[in-house]
């Protein structure tokens, strides 16, 4: 099903808002557009930060503590998406250079689907395949899915738009 998130300026969590629990796995495609998903943070060296698309977070009330997760950012004029994990209540597992896949230009799609193994991200030149983290420890009980959230630290410097089909 198609639907449009929105993350307003000053804000990280995205509406439309829908709770999705017992989740095994999540898959489909996501469209990023330069004029609807693009920003600049000021101070710059917040630009870095991953932005998390989609994915299963195993805490629902703190989705950052045990979750497997699809990161996006705007980076040096591109778009990026990444494995990104937290565990043990929020550390992270950031992505090696090679996990990064990187749109060569303004716009485009990205296919994806999560699971308990596995995150796999693919646009129509990069696929990255990577295995969930030992440190990460799947619950199907308290599974829920994970809608688009802005940041990082900082909130969205304007109004987001991200077109997601699940």
């Amino acid at each position: 099903m198609l639907k449009t998130y929105t993350i307003k300026k000053g804000f990280h969590a995205s509406t439309p808002f829908g709770f999705k629990p017992l989740i095994r796995s999540v898959q489909g495609n996501a469209y990023f557009d330069k004029a609807f998903a693009s920003y600049e943070l000021i101070p710059a060296n917040e630009q870095g930060d991953w932005n998390k698309l989609t994915g299963i977070t195993f805490n629902p009330l703190v989705r950052n503590s045990n979750a497997i997760m699809i990161g996006w950012r705007y980076f040096e004029g591109k778009f990026q998406f990444c494995p990104y994990f937290n565990y043990d209540g929020g550390k992270i597992i950031f992505p090696k250079p090679e996990e990064i896949i990187t749109f060569k230009g303004d716009s485009g799609y990205l296919y994806f689907s999560v699971d308990y193994n596995k995150i796999r991200i693919k646009s129509d030149q990069q696929e990255v395949i990577t295995m969930v983290p030992s440190q990460v420890k799947p619950n199907y009980l308290t599974s829920s899915r994970v809608q688009p959230w802005f940041g990082g630290n900082m909130a969205a410097p304007k109004d987001i738009k991200i077109m997601l089909w699940i």
